[in-house]
């Protein structure tokens, strides 16, 4: 479930026009950590992963899309979704807080 997610946010980012080449692989390359990351979740903490992983999409699709407004309410809703796992998996955090960093960068 959370690599079919995954691969949806792998083709909104193939399929977002506003995003320079750059900036696209740069969030291609974050996102490649990030599922390596989630292949490392224990079962238990599915529910928490998937979470994240929507939060993450709702991001970048927002990222995606340079007339939505609801980008930051997006970061917002993904950086909080960490905070429970910083204790438990402190890499899959830094992969996202790195997403959250270069969206934020991006100027969304």
């Amino acid at each position: 479930m959370i690599q079919d997610r995954i691969a949806k946010i792998e083709a909104t980012l193939a399929g977002a026009p506003d995003l320079s080449p750059a900036i696209r692989q740069e969030l291609l390359t974050l996102l490649d950590e990030l599922k390596t990351e989630v292949a490392t979740i224990q079962p238990s903490h599915e529910a928490q992963a998937l979470s994240i992983a929507a939060s993450a999409d709702a991001a970048f699709a927002s990222a995606a899309n340079a007339e939505d407004d609801g980008t930051p309410a997006a970061l917002k809703d993904l950086r909080a979704t960490v905070e429970e796992f910083e204790a438990s998996h402190p890499q899959l955090v830094s992969v996202v807080e790195r997403i959250a960093v270069t969206l934020s960068n991006m100027g969304i």
